[in-house]
């Protein structure tokens, strides 16, 4: 695993074990084969893509993005967590400033209304 404490301008693609305890100044794109721990700082938002693993122990000051991948946060996430699909998992402790919005169950939801409505 590639481990990092420096500071990233802009924005990153993760496709590789890759353990940051510095700061992306942008967003974070995990994809397929990335395996990424943040110990540091992702000043923007992070998007986690199926084929990959996610555990934040640090911040992400922008929102967070499950569409497919393994997420799991102990940290801080300064937005919302959107989960589209995929695994999440949140710690006790971590904490999310936003709303945890699962698209999952809207999905099912809307498709459960539908039924009913028709009965």
């Amino acid at each position: 695993m590639r481990i990092s404490n420096r500071e990233i301008d802009g924005d990153i693609i993760i496709n590789e074990p890759f353990q940051l305890h510095g700061m992306i100044k942008g967003s974070a794109t995990v994809v397929s084969g990335g395996n990424f721990v943040l110990h540091g700082t992702c000043c923007h938002n992070l998007l986690v893509k199926p084929g990959s693993t996610v555990r934040i122990h640090g911040t992400v000051i922008g929102n967070v993005f499950n569409d497919g991948g393994q997420l799991e946060i102990y940290g801080t996430v300064g937005g919302s967590l959107y989960n589209s699909s995929g695994q999440t998992f949140v710690a006790e402790d971590s904490m999310i400033s936003g709303q945890r919005i699962s698209l999952i169950e809207s999905k099912a939801l809307s498709i459960d209304s539908a039924d009913k409505g028709a009965g």
